[in-house]
């Protein structure tokens, strides 16, 4: 019998008796759980949080979750596609020996961590830590360290260099990362201390040293701005970097009158982002610095 049969009949036993494995951390220094030697046959679920970070690692990937709208991810011709949600039957019929998958909401269909974890050796990752938190720790408990100190090197050069080619706009000029939902007609500005980590984008913004929106600014959760309010918190913006919530919707902006009333709208310095750039790791990182850094260098 595999490997993954008899973590599967034994998860199985566990779900009957009502038992719950405990969710590890990907913190610094959090415990890696009990995983093979050198796996060979690994499966990732989410296209953005485990999935990427596995190929920046190089990991021997056998089936992963799988987006058409993210070209700038080297995506193996030789891995499987998962369409997601995924059924744990189908991608427990991959017989993997290693599972990634995000472990924030555990019992979803479309991370369904609880299950995989009783069923086959599975790393977690989540949407709420920095992606080098996220990639530190697989390479950690794989034995990987270098290759992910490799891929952070790269990206802080990259930071670094852009750093020195838009020293006086990063000085001079405010930027603000934004997303939109088309459906309820909100936007989620990623400020200064706001708890809510928000991807990507704002991190880099961040990282940058960018001038943003003014700490305190948005009331509630500091985050989020109804269409109403909007002009009023980016009034004083230079330039905005925008993506979508992941389900589109931004063209519906060219005719909302209070967006087109912005002074960064109405000098042409917005650079749309797909909502899939979000999140992601060091590719997706990549990708979103040549955005910004054609934005940065526009103004």
């Amino acid at each position: 019998m595999s490997l993954t049969r008899r973590f599967f009949l034994r998860g199985a036993a566990a779900v009957a008796a009502g038992a719950a494995l405990p969710v590890p951390s990907v913190r610094a220094g959090a415990a890696c759980p009990s995983l093979p030697a050198s796996p060979r046959r690994i499966v990732a679920i989410d296209y953005r949080t485990d999935v990427e970070p596995a190929l920046v690692l190089g990991l021997p990937l056998v089936a992963a979750g799988y987006a058409d709208d993210r070209p700038w991810v080297p995506f193996p011709d030789t891995t499987a596609r998962l369409a997601l949600p995924a059924a744990v039957e189908h991608i427990l019929g991959f017989d993997p020996d290693l599972i990634i998958c995000c472990a924030d909401s555990p019992e979803r269909d479309w991370w369904p961590y609880a299950q995989l974890s009783r069923a086959a050796p599975t790393l977690p990752t989540s949407f709420k830590s920095p992606w080098q938190a996220d990639l530190r720790f697989l390479a950690r408990c794989l034995g990987l360290e270098e290759r992910a100190e490799a891929a952070v090197a790269d990206y802080e050069a990259m930071i670094a260099g852009m750093r020195r080619r838009h020293e006086g706009v990063l000085a001079t000029r405010r930027i603000a990362s934004v997303l939109y939902s088309a459906r309820t007609k909100t936007y989620y500005v990623h400020a200064p201390g706001a708890s809510e980590w928000l991807g990507i984008k704002r991190a880099m913004l961040d990282d940058l040293g960018a001038r943003t929106v003014e700490p305190g600014s948005i009331e509630g959760d500091g985050v989020t701005v109804s269409s109403e309010n909007i002009l009023e918190v980016l009034r004083g913006i230079d330039a905005i970097v925008i993506g979508d919530v992941g389900s589109g919707g931004l063209a519906d902006l060219d005719t909302d009158p209070i967006w087109r009333r912005l002074p960064a709208v109405e000098a042409g310095k917005v650079r749309a982002i797909p909502g899939n750039s979000n999140y992601g790791s060091l590719f997706t990182a990549r990708f979103v610095a040549g955005e910004l850094d054609a934005l940065l260098s526009s103004l």
